[in-house]
């Protein structure tokens, strides 16, 4: 079994057995369901924002119809949710099991969205402990220069340390998927000593992303007229099927950048399997 490396987590997304369609049928139904996904929030918030305005303009406060209309909102992030749970549990399936795409709703998914819980979970706690940290420690550090120098590791400490809980536990789903048994807290063995390899991995990727994003900004800037001060009419047929290939492109990137960093945890998932495979294999002709 090949151990985990920077270079097997990283393309371990094209290096997998199975079926050759998986990544490009994965990422064009990602992104459909994605595009269908946002045209239905979209909907909803242009019906529902006006409407939540017009409630608190006229009751001044907080009502059953306000508060409707909040909850209405909040259902286009639960459909992002669930999507990216069943798409999620599928990259797992040809990962892990080698199975070719598929878009199921079983005991794979409910533990997949038991994993997304937890990590709700866990990182509320860790925002709001670090909130409260940050209340006691800044005003207490003051403005003079040891302060202003523990206000500063403070806040790097801040910014880090939920990509470092991130990197940790990113192997929860795949673990989860191939003990099929919710193991948030066992995925912290999956990276043990991977952690600078997983790390260099996801820098990577989100890098990638970053640099590809701003590309296609530049590119729809440019292709629209925004960057010479004439932007295009939105509601004019081209311009609708420009932004159609816009929010088309986005998904796909969307789905792209998924489909790759599961692959880095699902590497370590599986080296750790082989490695324990190994041992056992070992005690009995010992």
């Amino acid at each position: 079994m090949k151990k985990f490396s920077f270079t097997s987590a990283l393309m371990h997304f094209t290096r997998t057995d199975g079926p050759l369609s998986f990544i490009w049928k994965f990422i064009a139904i990602y992104s459909v369901a994605l595009m269908l996904i946002w045209a239905v929030w979209f909907i909803i918030m242009a019906v529902s924002i006006p409407t939540f305005a017009d409630s608190i303009a006229r009751t001044g406060g907080f009502t059953s119809t306000s508060a409707t209309d909040v909850l209405a909102v909040f259902s286009g992030f639960i459909l992002f949710l669930v999507a990216a749970g069943i798409f999620e549990t599928a990259a797992l399936r040809h990962y892990i099991r080698r199975e070719p795409f598929s878009l199921k709703f079983g005991k794979d998914e409910l533990r997949t969205f038991a994993v997304f819980l937890f990590w709700f979970l866990m990182l509320l706690a860790i925002l709001t402990g670090m909130s409260m940290l940050t209340v006691i420690i800044l005003p207490i550090a003051g403005l003079t220069p040891v302060g202003v120098v523990i206000s500063i590791v403070w806040n790097i400490v801040v910014f880090l340390a939920p990509g470092i809980f991130g990197i940790l536990f990113s192997a929860a789903s795949s673990v989860t998927f191939r003990d099929e048994k919710v193991r948030f807290f066992k995925a912290r063995s999956a990276m043990k000593g991977n952690f600078w390899k997983a790390a260099g991995a996801y820098v990577v990727v989100y890098v990638a992303l970053i640099i590809a994003y701003i590309l296609a900004q530049l590119i729809a800037m440019a292709l629209t007229g925004i960057s010479a001060g004439s932007p295009a009419q939105l509601l004019n047929p081209v311009s609708i099927i420009f932004w159609v290939l816009c929010a088309a492109g986005l998904a796909s990137m969307y789905a792209m950048f998924h489909l790759v960093t599961l692959g880095i945890p699902a590497r370590a998932a599986i080296a750790e399997d082989g490695e324990a495979q190994t041992e056992r294999t070992a005690e009995v002709f010992a």
